[in-house]
């Protein structure tokens, strides 16, 4: 299309059957072009990426005919406080000039919109790149090397970066790094404003000790440094230090608990290179390196073969370092070992972590199996967090309890599946007759088995749409063009039969499940899986451009996978008419809801009908208003690393 942009008269008459729907969107859409594409002298291109406070796209710059990239808040009102941290932001970049720095050309405000305007970095983010580069020991080494030099360079300036991390490190096409998003960049030659003692900030994964532990606003460049080791960690194990399935698990892991050395996972990891990656990522920072070119300059000395000046902490040191960080805990155990001693009694501490040991089996097996857990607010997969089991099905790996996104992947062909599986907390009872998200069965005091993992053949997409994603956080989606019927439901269950039919009928008509949980179930059984509510609008604003899916605006309330917020629960009208013992996402769940809207004109209906829907709540079990549910599957699976040989 010779890079224009195309009107909304366009898209009418290119897709006719669409007409009312775009209508009834043009001024949300009129508002998108302008307010979107353009913003003062710059044409806005494409969405590169996305952080916490703000989009940044691609642009062209019309008065200085060049690229660039702007970074704009997601709200165009902002706080006092937003708008110091978006200005900050642009203070402590236009102080850096560094070829390993992405550079700042201009900020300014254009029609009440902060705009930070960056160069723009054509390449990939290092979590990216990594995933389709083999990353040996020099070059993880090198890769550390050029952001610690650029990092000193920041820290020369009295600007801390506090949320380092791969999806902060660009990655150009001639394979040069590049260290952008300072939006928790910190003066730390003035006093801080933003960031007050007992604010948490940075990533969790990439957090240092003192950040997690509330004390973000006396962190020096120290704290950059542990987090350059978490991403030099990363790249030598293919995993970081740190996973938990909460906040403040994750927390206290940064705070009290020791890395597993890098050989654990990869006995071929050079010793040198594991010290220099420890000694970055201890807890006190007076333990780390003093300065990122320290860093920089013992990464060199091990690509170059010369003695690190880094070195192994002693046991003896080890233990006076953990004593001082648990003073509370040393001391108390101090006294227990002189009892134990006084009576001459031995004793075995076992160590019971309340994670059970969980048996994974697909059909056919020989899958790959990554777990990622679910969101307890809104029962959404992390996918910040994963686990990846041992080898291939038949598996196992060990699992705190929690609800759970499980994929199954068939290497070497397309085939995979996503379902839903739950960990059970220690003293549960085995459900009886419950569905398969909800489904466990106990083997001994320390296992159990999740069912069995049905991995659908290709044909499962068989009239299915194709629905492209949004490059950030929706991947492509394959969409079913009717809601599940009383047909499908057939399929699934072979003892069921036309002159035995459904609950509902006739055939064609749609299938009711009595519950959020049991839509879950069918749909997996089925080969797919129900769309999320962030899903469900993305796939409403793709609609003029697949014509397939005239349909996924009709009339009907269908299941969604998302469970009701709390904010959500307090407002239902569903919620506050059940005990206040069943308000909570475990019994609430959200529906979507379909409805024709008949116009008025001057008092006189009009033949033209609009389609409308509404997100609501919805009680997850039992019998209730008629709700169905609709397939739709991801298009691909996420990409499986290559794994290291763990170390026996």
């Amino acid at each position: 299309m010779n890079g224009n942009l195309l009107s909304l008269d366009d898209y009418q008459s290119r897709f006719p059957q669409y007409s009312e729907i775009l209508q009834d969107f043009s001024s949300q859409l009129a508002d998108s072009f302008r307010q979107v594409r353009r913003l003062g002298r710059y044409r806005l291109e494409k969405i590169v990426g996305r952080g916490a406070f703000g989009l940044v796209w691609k642009a062209w710059d019309e008065e200085l005919q060049r690229t660039v990239a702007l970074k704009l808040p997601r709200k165009k009102s902002l706080s006092a406080v937003e708008r110091k941290r978006f200005s900050r932001e642009a203070r402590s970049a236009a102080r850096l000039s560094h070829p390993g720095i992405v550079s700042i050309h201009d900020f300014e405000e254009i029609d009440g919109t902060l705009v930070l305007v960056t160069e723009f970095v054509e390449g990939s983010t290092l979590r990216e790149w990594t995933r389709h580069h083999e990353v040996d020991f020099s070059k993880a080494a090198s890769i550390c090397r050029d952001l610690a030099i650029a990092l000193h360079a920041a820290h020369q300036q009295s600007v801390i970066h506090r949320d380092l991390k791969p999806n902060n490190v660009l990655v150009t096409d001639d394979d040069q790094l590049r260290i952008t998003d300072f939006g928790l960049a910190k003066r730390s030659d003035v006093e801080s404003t933003i960031a007050v003692t007992g604010a948490i900030m940075g990533t969790f994964a990439y957090m240092s000790p003192e950040q997690a532990d509330g004390k973000a606003s006396t962190v020096d460049g120290r704290a950059d440094i542990y987090s350059l080791g978490v991403i030099l960690y990363e790249l030598l194990t293919n995993r970081v230090p740190f996973k938990g399935n909460s906040c403040q698990e994750m927390i206290s892991q940064i705070l009290h608990t020791e890395p597993v050395p890098p050989h654990k996972w990869n006995a071929s990891i050079p010793r040198d290179l594991e010290t220099i990656c420890l000694k970055s990522l201890s807890k006190l920072p007076g333990d780390r390196y003093d300065t990122a070119d320290e860093l920089a300059e013992d990464l060199q000395r091990f690509i170059e073969g010369k003695p690190i000046t880094a070195r192994r902490l002693s046991l003896h040191e080890k233990l006076w370092r953990w004593a001082k960080r648990n003073r509370l805990l040393s001391a108390s155990l101090l006294t227990t070992c002189v009892l134990l001693l006084s009576s001459s009694t031995a004793m075995i501490v076992m160590h019971d972590d309340g994670k059970w040991q969980v048996n994974v089996q697909t059909e056919p097996p020989g899958a790959r199996i990554l777990v990622y857990p679910r969101d307890p607010v809104s029962g959404e997969p992390d996918s910040s967090i994963e686990y990846e089991a041992d080898g291939t099905t038949p598996t196992d790996l060990r699992l705190a309890p929690g609800e759970y996104y499980v994929v199954a992947i068939l290497e070497g062909t397309p085939r995979f599946q996503q379902v839903f599986r739950k960990v059970p907390p220690r003293g549960a009872e085995i459900p009886i007759g419950s569905t398969k998200n909800r489904f466990w069965n106990k083997i001994d005091a320390e296992t159990i088995d999740w069912p069995e993992i049905i991995i659908p053949p290709q044909s499962v997409l068989d009239g299915m749409v194709r629905v492209k994603g949004n490059q950030i956080d929706i991947p492509d989606l394959y969409v079913s063009t009717t809601a599940f019927t009383n047909h499908d439901y057939i399929k699934i269950r072979p003892g069921t039969s036309p002159n035995k039919p459904p609950r509902q009928s006739p055939l064609e008509d749609r299938y009711y499940p009595e519950g959020q949980d049991l839509a879950i179930h069918f749909a997996e059984e089925a080969g797919g899986r129900l769309m999320t509510v962030h899903e469900f609008e993305h796939i409403v604003r793709s609609l003029p451009l697949h014509p397939e899916l005239q349909n996924f605006l009709a009339r009907g309330t269908e299941w969604t996978a998302t469970q009701a917020s709390p904010q959500q629960i307090k407002t239902s009208a569903v919620a506050l008419a059940l005990n206040p013992e069943f308000r909570k996402p475990d019994f609430i769940g959200l529906i979507v809801s379909r409805d024709k809207v008949t116009s008025k004109v001057d008092g006189k209906m009009q033949n033209k009908q609009t389609y409308e829907y509404s997100v609501n709540t919805a009680i997850r079990y039992g019998k209730q208003s008629p709700i169905g549910f609709r397939l739709i599957r991801s298009a691909t699976a996420p990409v499986l690393k290559e794994k290291q040989p763990a170390n026996q």
